[in-house]
């Protein structure tokens, strides 16, 4: 019962290297182990393709004015590609979704943005979380930024890792680092 209590209370946005605490992540669609994130994915053309987990899924629906810094690594030629939520749980989920050469930022899975990046296997993605407004930059150079409507007490939330292929057999991307802070000036809550 405490154990229960305890991941439902509420957290800072606060985690360096949350990526180390596998038993911080829930919610997530796939048989895979949480592994699959860091690159130590068996391949096997029976797996599926698409994983997806939540950091402190039931304490972190607070969480506002905070950033998340990862750098994603192994996108191959196209046939992969790995995603940063925020907000997650909240009205309008945002989402900047990575490939080899393309950044796309996502409201409530719908595209607002999108941009070419530089072709490479490993892209830093910065996403910085407001009351209103979630800005993304990619390798520090490209942004993608997007202003919601909806009232800030409808978007607060945590965040979300995705990993995808488009065929099985094919490299899953990596996430070689995650950090979480609150933003300059913000308490993070």
């Amino acid at each position: 019962m405490l154990e229960d209590v305890g991941r439902n209370v509420q957290v800072p946005a606060r985690a360096h290297r949350p990526l180390s605490e596998p038993e911080n992540w829930g919610g997530r669609q796939t048989r895979r182990s949480f592994d699959v994130f860091l690159g130590k994915a068996p391949s096997s053309a029976q797996t599926p393709r698409y994983a997806k987990a939540d950091y402190r899924p039931d304490s972190s629906v607070d969480w506002t004015d905070y950033s998340a810094t990862a750098l994603l690594g192994s996108l191959g030629n196209g046939t992969n590609q790995a995603a940063l939520g925020v907000r997650t749980n909240s009205k309008e989920p945002m989402t900047v979704v990575i490939t080899r050469n393309r950044a796309t930022l996502l409201a409530n899975g719908y595209k607002v943005a999108a941009r070419p990046l530089d072709p490479k296997s490993d892209h830093t993605v910065t996403v910085k979380v407001g009351r209103d407004t979630t800005t993304a930059y990619v390798d520090g150079q490209v942004k993608l930024s997007h202003v919601s409507t909806r009232p800030s007490d409808q978007l607060s939330g945590g965040i979300t890792i995705r990993s995808g292929i488009n065929k099985a057999g094919n490299q899953w991307p990596v996430f070689k680092s995650l950090d979480i802070a609150p933003l300059e000036g913000a308490s993070g809550r």
